[in-house]
This record gives structure tokens, sequence and C-alpha cells, in this order.
């Protein structure tokens, strides 16, 4: 009987014998005691198919090995052992769910009890006999109005899906969104290709990691990767121009459409005003725009405004400003910070 996981998932392809290593850790195989814990120098998956995959682990010492896996977005978690004590192990996982993106790690344990966890392997079983087994693609994810406590994400799909946001505070360079603690945020609209959900009561100044995606009709998930968005701190809130500023034109539905140097194109700024205003962004990698600060500008008054960025550095966060000037020279502002994946 298939295990009942959740349907969503994300679009990878599949390398027969994909290698995961470990960095940083002690050479395959090195000596081991009773006073160390285990190394996993290896884990890897091999002969996937649409509903089994075999999972190998290789450990510096004998060990037993404990592999749990899941849907990559689904909180139900699976495991299986191994409870022989060697070097090399090779687990298969079967009944899976077809046309499925899953996660699995090991934890190993040797004869003197110690532990050791291996990083996290992915793998997506084949897909099924349905007519329509393309997964959805998720593009051009852009944010807005992010404030102490909200922000909204849109994204286009290439097929009518459902919208769903996945998210959580980032707690450690190695938190993943599939990780405890983890919400998601829907739209109740029906089946769409432009997509906008509300993330609301987050924690002020604290980053997120996000990931977008949804299901079409035949059942077949889109996702994005992940990405690593900030809320305001609470003592530097959004500027309000309409109280801090009389007359100063009203900065509104602003949006972010992040690109990596990678695509050799800089980030998209777009918002609107409520009257006719020029365009600039200040922006920095400080939050006092001290360290590499520059500023693009659009001298011509508009109410619906873009400015694209120069080629900005991937996993980098920026800070910045988008300013609008009207004809008398009050300025309407609007502050925030993005993380460049």
């Amino acid at each position: 009987m298939k295990k009942s996981l959740s349907s969503f998932s994300t679009r990878f392809f599949v390398i027969p014998a994909l290698v995961l290593t470990l960095s940083g850790l002690s050479p395959m195989f090195a000596n081991a005691d009773a006073d160390n814990s285990p190394v996993i120098s290896s884990l890897y998956v091999t002969n996937v198919t649409s509903t089994g995959v075999i999972v190998n682990v290789i450990s510096n010492e004998p060990v037993t090995i404990q592999l749990s896996y899941q849907n990559r977005l689904d909180t139900n978690s699976y495991s299986v052992q191994s409870s022989t004590l060697q070097t090399q192990h090779s687990i298969s996982l079967n009944n899976l769910n077809t046309n499925t993106n899953f996660q699995v790690y090991a934890v190993a344990k040797n004869a003197y009890g110690r532990t050791a966890q291996s990083g996290t392997a992915y793998f997506s079983t084949a897909g099924s006999t349905n007519s329509d087994t393309g997964n959805p693609i998720v593009s051009n994810i852009r944010t807005q109005n992010i404030d102490n406590t909200e922000m909204t994400l849109m994204w286009d799909t290439n097929k009518p899906t459902t919208s769903v946001v996945w998210y959580h505070a980032d707690l450690s360079d190695s938190s993943s969104v599939y990780s405890g603690g983890s919400y998601t945020a829907k739209s109740s609209n029906p089946l769409s290709t432009n997509h906008i959900v509300k993330i609301k009561n987050l924690q002020s100044g604290t980053r997120y990691r996000v990931m977008v995606g949804g299901t079409d009709s035949s059942g077949n998930v889109g996702q994005s990767e992940e990405q690593l968005l900030s809320t305001l701190s609470s003592s530097n809130p959004t500027p309000a121009p309409t109280s801090q500023n009389p007359g100063a034109p009203i900065v509104y539905n602003l949006s972010l459409a992040l690109r990596n140097s990678k695509n050799n194109k800089g980030s998209r700024f777009n918002w609107k005003t409520n009257e006719l205003s020029d365009s600039s962004v200040i922006y920095s990698t400080s939050a006092d725009f001290t360290t590499n600060s520059r500023t693009a500008i659009r001298t011509a008054l508009t109410r619906n405004h873009e400015i694209n960025l120069g080629r900005l550095q991937s996993k980098t966060f920026y800070y910045y400003k988008v300013i609008s000037k009207d004809r008398s020279g009050y300025s309407g502002v609007d502050t925030g910070v993005l993380y460049l994946p």
C-alpha cells in the first residue's frame, strides 16, 4: 500500500547514482574509537523508479543506519532501518508515490552507541501513466509590501495551479523550509497562472525561508527553490509618506523580480505612485547604506515606475530604498530587504 504523502513537491531532474558528499568531514574509513562519533562520508541514491529507490550510505566504521524520508512538502516522515553493523549500506525504499519529490537523510549508530547524522539528499520518482504528467513551472517570483509582520508574494506558472506558500523563520544556515515549525499560506482563488498570497503574523526583523508553488488539475505539482526574505525591524518601519511628508507621493504596489548574476541580469523594481514623480532606488549591502551603496535613477515623471538594477551578487542581502519625488520636491519612500538566492 502506498504511503499517504502530500502531493506538493518540487520539480527536479534526477541523475542516477547522484552522490551527496559531505564537506568538512574526516576522510572515508578514518580510524574510529569508543570516544568518537561515526562519520557518514557519502549519502546517494540509485535505481530510481516510479515507486522506489535505493539509498546508499558509506561510513568510516561499522554502523547501523536509520533512514528518514518524506515528500518534500509533507510534514509526515517515515523511517526504515538497517540493523547490521557495516560500513556500506544499500537500503531500498518501496511503495512510494509516483511523480513525487522526496528528501532523505541517514542517522548512523556505531557499536558504542554514538550517533551521527548525514546531510539531506533529494530524489524524484518517475511519473505515472496519467495523460498529463508535466509538473507546472514556477517563474517570476516577486515580493510586495514587505513590512514588520506581513509580506505578499507573487509568481507565475506555465499552467493553471493552486497558490501555496511554505515558510518558516530561518533558524540557521542549514535550516530547511521543510524542517519542523513550517507554515503554509494559501489563496482561496481558483486555479490560475498568476498567483498572489499574503503571509501575515510574521516576526519583525526576521529572516524567513520561503517557497512557492501549486498543484494543477491533474495533480502535478510545481514548486520554486527556497527564497530568503526578511521582514522589517519594528524599530525601523516602512515610512508613511502621508503623515511624515504631507503632500509627498504615496508609493504602493511595490514588487521585486529577483534575478541572480547567473542570469546576467539584475533585479527589477516596479511600483506605483498616486501622482507624477520620478523613480530612484538606493541599495546597499549594509542597513546603514554605507557599504557598496549604489543608486539607480530615472528622471521621467510617471505613475508607473520601473528600475532595473545592475548585476547583483548571489547569496547576498541587499537593503533598499525606493524613492519617488514629485514636481514640488516632495518624496515618497518605501524601504525593505531582499535576498538574492
